[in-house]
C-alpha cells in the first residue's frame, strides 16, 4: 500500500459538522479515523468516534465507530504543504451548549495577511447579567524550524489575578507579568492592540523567537488587521449578545490511524 499522502488537509461537509456538534454537546473528543485508497493513498472516507476526555483510547473503539457518507464530508489537501507531517483541520461552524456558554466563549480571530499564516489571536469572553464581565487577549504566533505547526502565545491579557494585566511569555515558558494602567474591560482592550501594534516585533526578538523574524508581513500589512480586528472585538465588548453569534473554536485532539492502531495527538 502507498504511503498517504503527506500533507495538511480540511475536512468539511454536514457530516462532520454533526460529529463535532455532537462531541460538543457530550462534552467529549472527538477522534476522525480516515481510510485510504491502497494505490493513492488518498483519504477517501473519514469515521469518527467520541472519546472521554484526557483518557487514553479503550481497544473497543471500533465498535464505535461511524463512517460519515462520502455525500455529508469532502476532503480538500493544501497542495503548497512542504512539511513532512499530517494535519487535520476541521472546517466547521457549530453551536455551544448552554453549559459553555456560562464558562465563556472562546473563537480565534486569524488575520488575514497575504502570504502568512502564523499569527492569530485567540479570543475568550465570559459575561455576567448580559454584561461581559472578563476577557481574554491572546497573541499567537507559529512557525519555528522545530515545530512548524506548533502554536505559541507570546503576549496575553486578561483579568486573573484580580486584575488586568499583561504577560509575555518567552519560548522556555518564562512569564513577565505587567499591570496594565486602565481597569476599564474597552480601554485594556484598545491597549492590548495598540502595545501588539506597536511592539510585536521586540516582543518576538526578546521573547525569543528572532527566527520567524523574516517571516513577518509588513507594518501597514499588521496596522490594517489591528485595527479591525479591535473593531470587532469591542463591537462585542458593547453588544454581550452577539457573543453567542460568533463562531466557536473547535480543537480536534486526535488523528486516529487505522492502519496502526495508534492515535496521534
Amino acid at each position: 500500500m502507498k504511503e498517504n499522502k503527506k500533507a495538511r488537509f480540511k475536512v468539511t461537509g454536514p457530516g462532520i459538522v454533526k460529529a463535532v456538534q455532537e462531541a460538543t454537546d457530550t462534552g467529549k473528543d472527538l477522534v476522525t479515523v480516515p481510510k485510504y485508497d491502497e494505490k493513492t493513498g488518498e483519504i477517501i472516507e473519514i469515521g469518527y468516534f467520541l472519546a472521554e476526555k484526557g483518557k487514553p483510547i479503550n481497544s473497543d473503539w471500533q465498535t464505535k465507530l461511524k463512517w460519515l457518507k462520502r455525500s455529508e464530508v469532502s476532503v480538500v489537501y493544501d497542495t503548497n504543504d512542504q512539511e513532512n507531517n499530517v494535519e487535520a483541520e476541521l472546517g466547521v461552524i457549530y453551536s455551544p451548549p448552554d453549559r459553555l456558554r456560562k464558562k465563556g466563549r472562546e473563537f480565534l480571530f486569524a488575520l488575514d495577511l497575504p502570504g502568512s499564516k502564523i499569527m492569530r489571536f485567540r479570543n475568550i469572553f465570559q459575561t455576567h447579567q448580559s454584561k461581559v464581565s472578563s476577557f481574554v487577549v491572546q497573541f499567537e504566533i507559529r512557525g519555528l524550524k522545530r515545530e512548524p505547526e506548533q502554536w505559541k502565545a507570546i503576549a496575553r491579557y486578561d483579568c486573573a489575578h484580580g486584575y488586568i494585566h499583561r504577560d509575555l511569555i518567552y519560548a522556555d515558558g518564562r512569564k513577565e507579568k505587567k499591570k496594565i494602567r486602565s481597569q476599564d474591560l474597552s480601554s485594556a482592550i484598545k491597549i492590548a492592540m495598540s502595545d501588539f501594534k506597536n511592539n510585536f516585533r521586540q516582543w518576538i526578538s526578546k521573547l525569543e523567537y528572532v527566527e520567524i523574524l523574516a517571516m513577518l508581513p509588513s507594518q501597514i500589512e499588521i496596522d490594517k488587521e489591528i485595527a479591525e480586528a479591535q473593531i470587532f472585538l469591542l463591537d462585542l465588548l458593547e453588544h454581550p449578545e452577539k457573543i453567542n453569534k460568533v463562531s466557536s473554536t473547535y480543537r480536534h485532539k486526535y488523528y486516529h490511524d487505522i492502519r496502526t492502531g495508534l492515535p496521534e495527538s
